[in-house]
């Protein structure tokens, strides 16, 4: 099989040797309820690929969060360890362990691959037994003392998986399709940036260190008081209660509100009894929920530009991105004809104009207050020359209703609207 590369399935960009991506595992949706069919005498119970097509989600749900790799060439993943990444696995392999189901071996050796994680862990990587057990003799995992193990266990269930051959139950025990997606990091990135800019309703700050110290903050206090009243006699739930309420912010941060799997919930909960313990300072606690957060955030981007999780899939070899920028010129043509046929269907046919302006900034008030006319400005271009300054655009108002609009609205409008003409456009 000769060299190739993968696919980001959020920007459509190719992930090339070297290149750092995120990969998080995911498991096929379904309809709620088995659908009978019939052909004939044959019938068939089987499930619809989704229940819903809202959201990220729609056809394949997160297992946990993203992991951060390197791309390695011919479809293979370098994860990239560190306590996190670790916690993740830890958390990954313990889903698998419970609802993973065994695939036999089929008939072609490279390409049906059979899968028994039980039997693996017992023969392969022994030492990840204990730990995936929480034995505490084994806390040296989370600074690397089981990464070889670590690695054994990824390497197999990512051949598998890729080879779609790799299994989990869902909430009813029916087996569903297991696989990982895969986006590229300047793309989680900008992601996370994006849902980071300004305030939420209540006007708080989205950045995510500022989210995580005022949910600390709230948090304790709510622990307090519900510590307060209890008994004495019983014990501290200080830290349950502060997991409680960080849970909750973070299901909400992927806006959707959809529960955090059960492996960072597990996370949260131990960072919380620490943070209440404070065995963890307030800095600590903020530093080590940031990756969840920026999950959390990762997935509603993806929300907001209603994109859906998708399995990896390769590239070819596209090593100077040629197909990703080919990808991402096609979107700006698609998009720019898209909003001219909405615009038009909405205010009517465009009229080429050409006006003088005093200063750039009028040429932006202008701009700005068209669509208030319940009009569309498009194609905005400027050309300074003997010492004035020339607006070229295109606007849906009629000549006469756009010289009443500059009057009105504009102090130096009288000007302008003596000046504006329907410009004369190339044959």
């Amino acid at each position: 099989m000769g060299s190739f590369n993968m696919s980001c399935f959020a920007s459509q960009q190719t992930i090339a040797p070297g290149d750092l991506c995120r990969v998080l595992p995911i498991v096929q949706k379904s309809s709620y309820e088995d659908i009978l069919v019939s052909k004939g005498n044959q019938k068939h119970a089987v499930l619809g690929h989704t229940h819903s097509t809202c959201y990220y989600d729609s056809f394949w749900s997160p297992i946990g969060n993203f992991i951060a790799a390197k791309y390695d060439d011919y479809g293979c993943i370098e994860l990239q360890l560190d306590e996190m990444a670790r916690h993740y696995l830890v958390g990954l392999f313990n889903e698998i362990r419970q609802r993973g189901w065994s695939t036999e071996q089929g008939d072609n050796e490279h390409h049906d691959l059979g899968f028994d994680f039980a039997t693996f862990l017992a023969n392969e990587a022994p030492g990840m037994v204990p730990v995936l057990d929480g034995a505490e003799s084994t806390n040296g995992w989370l600074h690397g003392t089981q990464d070889a193990e670590f690695a054994l266990c990824w390497d197999y269930i990512w051949k598998v998986a890729q080879k779609h051959r790799l299994f989990m139950s869902d909430y009813k025990g029916r087996p569903r399709v297991f696989d990982f997606a895969l986006i590229h990091e300047d793309a989680y990135a900008e992601l996370v940036e994006t849902e980071s800019q300004g305030t939420d309703w209540d006007g708080m700050p989205l950045q995510p260190e500022a989210v995580l110290r005022a949910a600390l903050g709230s948090a304790r206090t709510l622990a307090g008081e519900r510590v307060a009243k209890m008994d004495s006699g019983l014990p501290d739930m200080g830290g349950w209660f502060m997991g409680d309420r960080i849970r909750e912010k973070l299901s909400r941060a992927d806006g959707v509100g959809h529960s955090i799997g059960g492996p960072t919930s597990s996370l949260v909960s131990q960072l919380c009894e620490a943070c209440w313990k404070k065995e963890l300072s307030d800095v600590e606690f903020i530093d080590r929920c940031l990756p969840l957060l920026k999950d959390r955030y990762a997935l509603a981007g993806l929300t907001r530009l209603n994109l859906r999780i998708t399995p990896a899939v390769s590239a070819g070899q596209d090593y100077d991105n040629s197909e990703g920028r080919a990808y991402a010129k096609f979107v700006e043509k698609v998009s720019s004809a898209v909003t001219r046929g909405r615009l038009l269907e909405m205010y009517g046919e465009f009229k080429p104009y050409s006006m003088q302006v005093a200063t750039p900034a009028r040429v932006d008030a202008v701009v700005a207050f068209v669509p208030e006319c319940d009009a569309a400005i498009e194609n905005v271009s400027t050309l300074a020359a003997d010492g004035t300054l020339t607006m070229n655009f295109d606007c849906t108002l009629e000549l006469e209703d756009l010289q009443e609009i500059l009057q009105e609205e504009f102090e130096d409008g009288e000007l302008m609207s003596q000046s504006l003409t329907v410009r004369q456009q190339a044959a």
